[in-house]
């Protein structure tokens, strides 16, 4: 029988310069990690869903790709 994995998930919104668009999506994605929300314009406002035990550790470099510019807010 196939085994669910299921995960405690957290919700993070960050919002960024769009230039550093591609550089947070790649981070996404090696998180695995899932945008669930997306606002375009001079600036990118995400929502985010990852591993609550990944949180930090995204948050960290997400701040480090952004050199401490971006506004990250735990939303669960």
């Amino acid at each position: 029988a196939d085994r669910l994995e299921r995960f405690i998930m957290s919700s993070i919104r960050v919002v960024i310069d769009f230039s550093l668009y591609d550089h947070l999506a790649k981070l996404i994605h090696s998180f695995g990690a899932q945008q669930s929300r997306a606002e375009y314009s001079d600036r990118v406002t995400l929502e985010i869903q990852v591993r609550q035990s990944r949180v930090d550790a995204l948050i960290n470099d997400i701040v480090e790709i952004s050199s401490g510019k971006a506004a990250i807010e735990k939303l669960t």
